[in-house]
């Protein structure tokens, strides 16, 4: 669990958003994670998280967001729909000015048309 070994030194205010309860079950069983004032696991949908974050003007150092989706589709990670231009205004918003930084790879289009052709291994692979 990457929340676990990012704090150790440092001192991050660190909320993991994930859609499926299971992980956080898994997370405090297996890997011994304990929510504090600092760490927590919010059970979401990450785009509607930040954007309700975004709205309230909530601030976070860092933010692990589970980008992809277990459905047989041609782009497994990230998700089509973290791809637009609003999720991607939410993310930027709500990070904080600390040290920690999110990279978000803006792609167009065209672009994502060419890695389904080039990566699609399905009859119909259409974006």
């Amino acid at each position: 669990m990457l929340i676990i070994h990012l704090n150790k030194g440092f001192q991050l205010n660190i909320t993991v958003v994930d859609i499926d309860p299971v992980m956080k079950r898994v997370a405090e069983k297996w890997y011994g994670f304990q929510e504090s004032n600092l760490h927590r696991i919010v059970i979401d949908d990450g785009i509607e998280y930040s954007r309700k974050a975004s709205e309230k003007g909530e601030k976070f150092d860092a933010i692990l967001l589970d980008l992809c989706t277990n459905e047989r589709r041609p782009l497994l990670c990230p998700i089509e729909e973290f791809l637009t231009e609003t999720a991607l205004e939410s993310l930027a918003s709500i990070l904080s000015d600390t040290d920690a930084h999110a990279n978000l790879s803006l792609i167009n289009s065209a672009t994502i048309s060419h890695i389904f052709d080039v990566h699609c291994h399905e009859k119909d692979c259409s974006v």
